[in-house]
């Protein structure tokens, strides 16, 4: 909900001190986030994965939306290929 919020802000006023203060708050609150992590969480994790995704939130990362793009590609190219297909048809009854 706070980065929609951030989110929300226009371009025109990113700069603004409102603006600027209410970024960092938001660092601030999340660089609190591990409190809530036990002191030996590497050595409960089993799953590889999750503890390489530990492993990088505990350093500077920029955010991706990989999946989301990932699944948003399949979309497209599975839209271009069925209108492809359509066109093929078509043309096929057109003949």
């Amino acid at each position: 909900m706070i980065n929609a919020k951030l989110r929300a802000i226009p371009n025109e006023r990113r700069s603004t001190a409102w603006s600027v203060a209410r970024v960092h708050k938001v660092v601030e609150t999340l660089s609190e986030t591990f409190a809530l992590w036990s002191c030996n969480a590497e050595k409960l994790i089993m799953n590889t994965e999750v503890l390489h995704f530990l492993e990088s939130m505990k350093i500077d990362r920029a955010a991706t939306f990989g999946s989301h793009y990932k699944l948003l590609a399949s979309k497209i190219e599975r839209r271009q290929k069925r209108l492809r297909l359509e066109d093929l048809r078509r043309k096929d009854i057109a003949q």
